[in-house]
């Protein structure tokens, strides 16, 4: 598949579910699976908070349609902030961060700075502070 909108499409509904023309929107906490070695196999269809089919194509089409090799959807956005943060800090490490942040971001760098992240703030309007 070439273009954007064809992909847009297409992309991310190889496998049809129900044999729906377009992906059903699942609006379920958990799904029933036959055993427990389903369930750690098909993450997709276990438990929402893990992975959804919905989700799982929303993921699949936005990171082909951007280049990327794969994609994870949260359901907040403390929730995709908190993961960057903690994926990539720990102590000892410097991060710079602009002044003008959400209030739950700065609670999550009060955490940070617990964990000897130091947590460098500048003035976003100024970028010429980023040189010091």
């Amino acid at each position: 598949m070439r273009g954007f909108n064809t992909r847009a499409v297409h992309i991310g509904e190889e496998t049809k579910i129900f044999d729906a023309v377009s992906t059903p929107i699942f609006q379920t906490s958990n799904f029933v699976v036959d055993d427990e070695k389903y369930a750690s196999e098909n993450s997709e269809t276990f438990y929402t908070r893990v992975g959804n089919p919905s989700i799982g194509v929303v993921e699949r089409k936005l990171s082909n349609l951007f280049g990327g090799t794969g994609g994870i959807f949260f359901s907040s956005g403390m929730g995709a902030i908190t993961t960057v943060f903690l994926s990539f800090l720990r102590s000892g490490m410097n991060l710079v961060i602009s002044r003008n942040i959400y209030g739950g971001t700065q609670s999550l760098l009060a955490d940070l700075s617990d964990m000897g992240v130091e947590i460098r703030r500048f003035d976003q309007s100024r970028l010429e502070a980023l040189e010091s």
